[in-house]
């Protein structure tokens, strides 16, 4: 392992990053990706690098390489694999590698810096060490953070974007994409592109089982939306999370259904859900009551007499609700960040803090943070949350596509209430597993809705939930339609 440089060395390299000096050797870019982060460590302990990432020739020969290699597999593939989807094979994995290509050059040259940028550099100094020093790396990789921490800085080494749990579990889960990547921002986040499109496709496979002859609209919703691809193609939290969310609800799917074998499919859809509670636990939790409520509602449909149903509902609901309350507690009791009390003075004062910040801001006028009184938020919470923001409390570009984006779901929403009329919970109650879904959409949009409080930061947080409130949605106006287009076709025949 190479010595740490020492501050006047590390000043003078770093200088000569901002002034455009790099060269394309590797080994001179690891000494300056290390320079770099020492520089703040040193003199700026309390706040990120704002220096962009130098992206040259090199980086984009890396990452031509790399999409060349993945598309000449997925186009073949494709070609092979014959049937009504593999269309949409190729232009699936396209859209998501604009989408991370999008990413990296807004936040490299807009912002000039931001998570993404501070989870590369992260990554890239772990794939250097699994480079230089794999059993070291191998080490790491079974610390938390605080030990990692520690450790690395005995070494000389500092990695900047690793002081929280959730931020070292995302850098080593990045670092094998940076070290096949060769340690290029473009090139690891081609890999977390390709991530993101083997889960919204297999959300997409599973929609399209559910509703056959569809795939044009389910291509669209899980591919087409701008916000989607923008926030979920990158080296991100994000990224990870949509990609395990996706394949955990398709293969939840598969498990109520009994496709497949059951064992290993609930052993990986355990594992994908570990790996979303340990970079954002909040969304296992949401998922967790999806789990219950589809759970209850099965079990109920499957007793035939109507006596036993009536005289199982106490047990049933007592069943699922201590379920529920054991789950949760295990996970507040795990995670400190969502115990309740915690979780309430946290929201007031991230509440007063964006108040003051203004901007993208937004304010639900909330005065009472008790459980009642956000409790009684729980419309504006849905609303901000799906149909926000409005066209006119856009500021810029981004929030005015955001904003496009919420028109669009409440047109539709409104479109397919008034087709379906008293027909809609109707619908949605044959299909236990869409009805725990819809509970699913509302409870994660209430939850991030009263919490985030400002625009930017919720466009991130509902990507999830965007691809399958559209699918509730439009199957339910699917069998409304066809139900509608039967009777028609009774009335014919008479």
């Amino acid at each position: 392992m190479d010595p740490p440089l020492a501050p006047q060395q590390t000043i003078n390299v770093c200088f000569q990053i901002q002034r455009g000096r790099e060269t394309s050797s590797l080994s001179q870019k690891q000494q300056l990706r290390r320079a770099k982060s020492q520089f703040y460590c040193y003199f700026y302990p309390t706040k990120a690098a704002r220096l962009m990432i130098n992206i040259d020739i090199y980086e984009y020969l890396i990452f031509f390489f790399w999409l060349f290699v993945m598309g000449t597999f997925l186009y073949f593939y494709s070609t092979v694999w014959k049937n009504e989807l593999s269309r949409y094979l190729f232009p699936g994995f396209l859209l998501k590698v604009l989408g991370g290509f999008a990413f990296v050059m807004v936040y490299n040259y807009y912002y000039n810096s931001g998570d993404t940028t501070y989870y590369y550099q992260g990554a890239a100094q772990l794939a250097d060490i699994l480079t230089e020093n794999p059993v070291f790396y191998f080490q790491l990789l079974g610390m938390d953070h605080a030990e990692a921490q520690q450790l690395l800085y005995q070494k000389g080494i500092f990695i900047l974007f690793a002081q929280a749990p959730e931020e070292w579990f995302m850098l080593k889960l990045s670092s094998p994409f940076a070290f096949l990547g060769f340690q290029t921002f473009l090139g690891t986040t081609l890999f977390l592109s390709l991530i993101s499109m083997l889960g919204s496709w297999y959300l997409f496979s599973t929609m399209h089982q559910i509703l056959p002859g569809k795939s044009r609209f389910l291509f669209m919703i899980n591919f087409l939306f701008p916000t989607v691809l923008f926030w979920g193609s990158g080296i991100m939290k994000d990224t990870v999370t949509l990609a395990c969310f996706s394949i955990g609800v398709a293969l939840f799917y598969r498990l109520l259904y009994f496709q497949g074998s059951l064992f290993w499919r609930s052993i990986w859809m355990l594992l994908l859900f570990y790996l979303i509670y340990q970079l954002k636990a909040y969304i296992t939790i949401a998922f967790l009551v999806w789990v219950l409520i589809t759970g209850f509602l099965i079990s109920y449909k499957r007793i035939q007499s109507l006596f036993l149903r009536l005289i199982s509902i106490p047990f049933l609901l007592g069943t699922f609700a201590l379920l529920g309350y054991l789950g949760f507690a295990n996970i507040a009791e795990q995670s400190k960040k969502y115990n309740t009390d915690r979780v309430l003075t946290q929201m007031e004062g991230f509440h007063s803090w964006h108040k003051q910040l203004g901007g993208s801001a937004y304010d639900l006028h909330i005065n009472d943070y008790t459980i009642g009184g956000l409790l009684a938020k729980f419309p504006q919470g849905v609303n901000v949350t799906l149909f926000r923001p409005y066209i006119w409390e856009t500021h810029n570009a981004f929030m005015l596509l955001n904003a496009l984006e919420s028109l669009f779901l409440l047109v539709f929403t409104l479109w397919v209430l008034l087709r379906c009329g008293k027909h809609f919970f109707q619908i949605l109650r044959q299909n236990p597993y869409l009805l725990g879904g819809l509970f699913f959409v509302l409870f994660f949009a209430y939850a991030i809705g009263i919490s985030s409080y400002n625009f930017g930061a919720l466009v991130r947080f509902k990507i999830p939930l965007l691809a399958l409130y559209l699918f509730i949605l439009y199957y339910i106006y699917q069998i409304h339609k066809n139900k509608e287009s039967e009777t028609i076709k009774s009335i014919d025949q008479l």
